[in-house]
Parts: C-alpha cells; sequence; structure tokens
C-alpha cells in the first residue's frame, strides 16, 4: 500500500512479503531499510505483525503453565508484558533525549519479541539505553510468564517440592 512507505509509492509484492514475514515469524531479516523507507503507519502494520507472531509463544507458555495447573488470566498476561514494556520505554525515554517517541517504541517493541528490526536507533544508544534493551531482549526470550511465575513462587513453596519432579525416562532413536 503506498501509505505504508514514506514516498507514498508502491512497495514490490516480494518486498512486502518479505518484510510481513519477517515480522510475523520474527526473524528481522530486512530487505529495505526499516527506519528510513517505511512510513510511521508501515511501521504500526510491522509492530502487529511482531505481536501477533510473539503470540504463538506466549499462548504455548500459558497452555504449559495451565497445564501444570498454574492459571494464568489474559489480564495477567497483558499486565506481564506491558509493565515490561513501559519500564524499558521509560528507560530510553530518560535516557535518550531528542529520539523521537516512535522509534522508541519500535525499538522496545521489537526487543521484546526478539525481532531484531530496528529503525537505525540501537547502534547510537547510551550505555544505558542499551542495557534496557539486552535486558528487553532476554525478558522477551525468556518469557514474563517464565519470570512471574518463577518470582512469584515463595522460597519456602520451591524447597517443599524440590523431590517431587519426575524426570522422563525412554530410549532414544537416532536415525
Amino acid at each position: 500500500m503506498p501509505i505504508s512507505s514514506r514516498s507514498g509509492e508502491w512497495t514490490s509484492f516480494i518486498n512486502a512479503l518479505f518484510t510481513s514475514t519477517s515480522s510475523v515469524c520474527v526473524t528481522g531479516l530486512v530487505v529495505v531499510d526499516t527506519g528510513t523507507y517505511w512510513s510511521v503507519y508501515g511501521q504500526i502494520v510491522m509492530l502487529c505483525l511482531v505481536e501477533v507472531g510473539g503470540l504463538g509463544f506466549m499462548s504455548f507458555a500459558t497452555m504449559f503453565f495451565v497445564m501444570a495447573g498454574k492459571r494464568i488470566t489474559i489480564k495477567d498476561r497483558i499486565l506481564i508484558q506491558s509493565s515490561v514494556n513501559m519500564d524499558s520505554l521509560f528507560v530510553l525515554l530518560c535516557t535518550e533525549p531528542g529520539v523521537a517517541f516512535e522509534a522508541v517504541v519500535f525499538e522496545v517493541l521489537s526487543a521484546f519479541g526478539t525481532v531484531g528490526l530496528t529503525m537505525g536507533l540501537t547502534p547510537d544508544l547510551s550505555v544505558g539505553g542499551k542495557i534496557a534493551i539486552s535486558l528487553t531482549m532476554f525478558i522477551g526470550r525468556l518469557g514474563p510468564l517464565t519470570i512471574a511465575y518463577a518470582i512469584a513462587r515463595s522460597e519456602k513453596h520451591s524447597r517443599e517440592n524440590v523431590g517431587n519432579f519426575t524426570l522422563p525416562e525412554g530410549n532414544v532413536m537416532i536415525g
């Protein structure tokens, strides 16, 4: 769509297909520079695709916790994800004065989704900004539900259940 590019011209089908597939599969591969080629609308579309792609991992993590007997509500998931994103957004806005708000939002959401897309901001970040982005990538990759579950378990509860784990047994067939 012409509205997706800064120049207002149509993007070739193959470039649009490649970019959207890269976004939804959270690979971070690009054929055009994200920060200069795409308009704000195009960047928002890319971020929506990144969130849809990242939802697969969140859905899987939620299913795992439900099977383990832990109830995770949609409200819990949204709260966990938004708190991580907001913390990183706040840190970057404080440590990177003069940077466009939409560029900071794009970098934070891309880092949380571990996508690798950038608007060119990451190489020029301050030390504090790079630490914030690194932590956001780590939390995004590990999964906010995993971290929240680990923090929520009390020390006493963890000690009582150490011996209750059963390791799988079986023969491994190769070939």
